[in-house]
């Protein structure tokens, strides 16, 4: 498990222990999201995604997007 927040992961798995804080799935039983997406026995699609898309972030020049700003948490993310 990586100690830095956002280097860089080898695979999903590592991913979730990181944002399950090193512990096992087990150990979140009281929230069921947790198990669920961490359990599922298919591989998830890895997407590129913004992660902070709101109105505020998109700018519009005569009524079409002319750029997406703010990309501080972009990245690739597993696709839920």
């Amino acid at each position: 498990m990586t100690s830095k927040p956002f280097d860089p992961f080898s695979n999903i798995t590592d991913f979730h222990t990181y944002l399950r804080r090193g512990r096992p799935v087990e150990h979140w039983a009281s929230e069921p999201d947790v198990v669920r997406t961490h359990s599922r026995p298919e591989k998830y699609s890895v997407k590129f995604a913004h992660a902070d898309l709101c109105p505020t972030n998109i700018m519009v020049k005569d009524g079409h997007i002319a750029g997406i700003i703010d990309r501080e948490f972009a990245g690739w993310y597993p696709e839920y």
